[in-house]
């Protein structure tokens, strides 16, 4: 049989395969050696469910809360471009550690006024984009549940009255928070903060739903966006803590 022509020969690929890192550098033998904490989210996402092109860029451009407003298959679909089987996947697994870590009524965080809606919300200072997020506040005044309602671009967001007190609705609860971010990092509220948040405070009147405050985060301060018919900026929550 005579010598193969070197046309047929097939040369070694020379791209770094994840096969080819050293095992103990496999987020999955990290796991195993050193703990879950030791991972980043989207390492544990990919040992969770294979392969998801782009998470991390997600992830860094959203933050890590945006996973907790996603409901639905369809919601993680839309949102992260998976197939069907890893949307429910990770559907099954956010769901699992809500139930297993949710806040207990001990841990809850208590907001006694604006700056302890500022403190808890500054990771949103890294944030690429607008994110509009609203916190249910339950009768003594503790933060008993969250949602990302909208992310917009770096100048607006676009939402609904629906979409800001549906939470609210379904969980009956009956005063909400609304805090979101601007990159700039100056928080000072625009003409259009001012009059979305007289639009929330008046549609929240008709649901019998509270708007204690619409708090602005930036990079070293924040400021409250409510009208000035509702108080002194940022004494509307204090007070009704106070109640």
């Amino acid at each position: 049989m005579g010598t193969a022509s070197a046309s047929y020969l097939v040369r070694p690929s020379s791209q770094y395969k994840i096969e080819d890192k050293p095992r103990e550098a496999l987020p999955i033998r990290r796991l195993q050696i050193d703990g879950a904490d030791t991972l980043a989210v989207n390492e544990l996402v990919q040992i969770a469910l294979g392969k998801v092109d782009n998470f991390e860029s997600i992830i860094q451009e959203y933050g890590i809360q945006f996973l907790t407003g996603l409901n639905t298959v369809e919601d993680i679909v839309d949102a992260l471009h998976l197939d069907h089987l890893q949307a429910t996947r990770l559907l099954a697994i956010l769901a699992l550690g809500k139930r297993l870590f949710g806040h207990s009524q001990g841990s809850l965080v208590q907001i006694r006024g604006i700056e302890d809606v500022y403190q808890y919300s500054r990771p949103m200072i890294h944030l690429a984009k607008e994110q509009l997020r609203v916190y249910l506040i339950n009768s003594r005044y503790q933060l008993i549940h969250e949602e990302t309602v909208a992310i917009g671009s770096t100048e607006y967001i676009h939402i609904a009255a629906k979409d800001i007190f549906q939470a609210a609705v379904e969980r009956r609860v009956s005063a909400v928070i609304l805090v979101h971010n601007h990159p700039s990092g100056d928080p000072t509220p625009s003409q259009s903060d001012y009059d979305f948040t007289a639009s929330m405070i008046e549609a929240g009147k008709l649901l019998g739903i509270e708007v204690l405050d619409h708090v602005i985060i930036g990079l070293d301060s924040y400021a409250s966006s409510l009208p000035v018919q509702e108080g002194k900026a940022g004494q509307h929550l204090s007070k009704a803590v106070d109640k």
